[in-house]
């Protein structure tokens, strides 16, 4: 009986997280895979490239593009984030320029 209300009760959990779209927290690891998969996604490693090369011939601007949408990146993966040291380090990473 506890087996079938508990299994019920798994299910019923389930399927209101797949209604809602919430799937809870990402775990540390998760985080980190998560916001790794977006910088290559994003391809923000060559932006940076090409802004450093840009920026050495006098032109901001496509580096500071490519800044933005990194600090954007950390601001979102820091919202899905259940480690909260993590998230700390993430919005405090986001918009820092030195």
């Amino acid at each position: 009986m506890f087996r079938k209300f508990a299994a019920a009760t798994a299910l019923f959990c389930l399927g209101l997280t797949a209604l809602t779209g919430c799937s809870g927290k990402l775990s540390t690891e998760e985080t980190c895979d998560y916001l790794n998969q977006q910088i290559k996604e994003h391809e923000i490693n060559m932006k940076f490239e090409t802004g450093d090369i840009k920026l050495a011939k006098g032109e901001t601007g496509d580096y500071e593009s490519a800044l933005e949408e990194f600090d954007a990146m950390l601001k979102d993966t820091a919202g899905k984030t259940g480690d909260k040291q993590l998230q700390e380090s993430l919005i405090s990473a986001a918009g820092q320029r030195t």
